[in-house]
């Protein structure tokens, strides 16, 4: 569902309002919600290349090519679910913005 189904669902007065309004809207919550969600990014990259760090290190004592494989896999997985994650937090924060701001705009149409 994209921001704009999301906030017309969520409140009605809004189907009688201009889609360039809403718009309008979701960029605003997207540019004060822009320095947490870059900070949500970086966090969970760095916690996933710690992680990452201390596995290869358990992987390289034991040593093997399947062991390199399985790894890899590891890895691929583990930073798709840290992107699903970030991706679902900043999503949350946007659309806090966006309540907020609803809000305080109670008059728009």
């Amino acid at each position: 569902m994209t921001y704009t189904q999301w906030l017309v669902n969520r409140f009605p007065q809004l189907n009688q309002v201009s889609s360039a309004t809403t718009f309008a809207l979701i960029n605003q919550a997207r540019q004060r919600t822009k320095t947490l969600r870059i900070l949500i990014s970086l966090l969970s990259y760095l916690v996933g290349g710690i992680l990452v760090a201390i596995g290869f290190t358990a992987l390289v004592q034991h040593g093997g090519l399947l062991s390199y494989f399985a790894g890899a896999v590891v890895v691929l997985v583990f930073f798709g679910l840290l992107s699903k994650t970030e991706q679902r937090l900043s999503a949350m924060v946007i659309k806090k913005s966006l309540l907020k701001q609803m809000a305080t705009n109670t008059s728009l149409s």
